[in-house]
């Protein structure tokens, strides 16, 4: 009988110290992969001017259904990549996603899209990008350790691939770059913090350092108005026209949003804001709806909101997902299935060719 205990007890010990070392290597593993992906952008952006000796600069023209310069900026429908900056990671950080959270959740997880710079090359004119503040610095991954590999470490040098587009493209269409802000699963990387006033201000003094000129403000818009709402419904949006060449930055709906409205005043803001319609203010005229449901994303666009709405899911989407997508007036078609992403054959496009549309009265939506 003591024989049998001193080897249960030396076959449990063996498991957990094979566990512990095994969770150990995985975490410095996964660990490297920032620091590789870190330094594979740094070197991608001081051989980024190279990419420009053969790109022709056409402007959005080349992606769109027709030349929208003088229509309002939310008179026009355009196809925007979610999650960005993703990479598909390593394998050993999907097994650690299946046993904390499902093998399903993983699969979901097992995509990758290109460059800032070859987007935008492609006509993707919107983003999606996960930041969050580590070490005194703005970064952008999905999840920390177990799913943190990234085209956009740096978020500033991510700025910096952005800035030298526009610089090569004077007639860009507006860039909106969604910036998530995330503080989830923070635990499993100590040196991750959450963003509060104090990172707003950082962030607020990073977009205007980097991008300068080339950055729309809600401040440059609201102009003599109370709000951005008072200002749109008396005015309209800016037209295409005086946007080219522009990127906006909205916060995505939620409390980080919620949180920045709260902190600055009206004709102060850097960021814009977006809510949920359950949730609307006077100065956030981007609205998050990934439900599709056509008839209260449109009365949201008939009151003069941008809408960002969802094709599909990461895995997926159907027919009907693109009809009720085109057949709303939303104006920001976010899909994991465009040209941004890097490891497909057949990318989706509307009406199979253009990135950029008129609203539902330029065209057929049932194409």
């Amino acid at each position: 009988m003591k024989k049998i205990s001193i080897y249960i007890f030396k076959t449990i010990t063996f498991v957990l110290m094979f566990i512990l070392t095994f969770t150990i290597l995985s975490y410095v593993h996964l660990s490297m992969i920032r620091s590789s992906d870190l330094k594979r952008q740094n070197k991608k952006l001081k051989s980024i001017e190279n990419k420009y000796k053969e790109y022709q600069a056409n402007g959005y023209y080349d992606f769109s259904l027709d030349n929208y310069d003088n229509k309002k900026l939310n008179e026009v429908k355009i196809l925007a990549s979610h999650n960005s900056y993703k990479k598909k990671g390593s394998i050993v950080g999907k097994l650690f996603v299946g046993l904390g959270d499902s093998f399903s959740e993983a699969k979901a997880l097992n995509y990758s899209y290109n460059t800032l710079t070859k987007q935008l090359m492609d006509g993707i004119y919107s983003f999606e990008l996960d930041l969050r503040y580590r070490r005194n610095n703005f970064e952008v991954t999905h999840v920390p350790i177990v799913d943190n590999s990234s085209n956009v470490v740096s978020f500033k040098n991510g700025l910096k691939e952005i800035k030298t587009f526009l610089m090569h493209e004077e007639n860009s269409f507006p860039l909106i770059i969604i910036l998530e802000i995330k503080n989830d699963y923070m635990w499993l990387d100590p040196f991750i913090k959450d963003i509060k006033e104090e990172e707003f201000i950082k962030l607020e003094n990073l977009l205007k350092e980097e991008l300068g000129s080339y950055l729309y403000t809600p401040k440059d818009m609201i102009e003599g108005y109370s709000s951005l709402t008072e200002r749109i419904n008396d005015k309209g949006w800016p037209k295409v026209s005086e946007l080219k060449n522009k990127a906006m930055f909205v916060i995505h709906a939620g409390s980080y949003a919620n949180n920045y409205l709260n902190l600055k005043e009206n004709n102060e803001q850097i960021l814009f804001s977006a809510t949920y319609k359950t949730n609307l203010n006077d100065n956030a005229p981007f609205i998050i709806h990934n439900n599709l449901d056509i008839d209260s994303i449109n009365e949201l666009v008939n009151k003069n909101y941008i809408v960002r709405t969802r094709i599909g899911d990461t895995l997926n989407y159907s027919d009907e997902d693109v009809y009720k997508a085109l057949k709303s007036n939303a104006q920001i078609l976010t899909s994991d299935f465009t040209v941004a992403r890097s490891d497909l054959n057949e990318y989706y496009y509307i009406l199979d060719k253009y990135t950029i549309v008129g609203l539902n009265n330029d065209w057929n939506c049932k194409s």
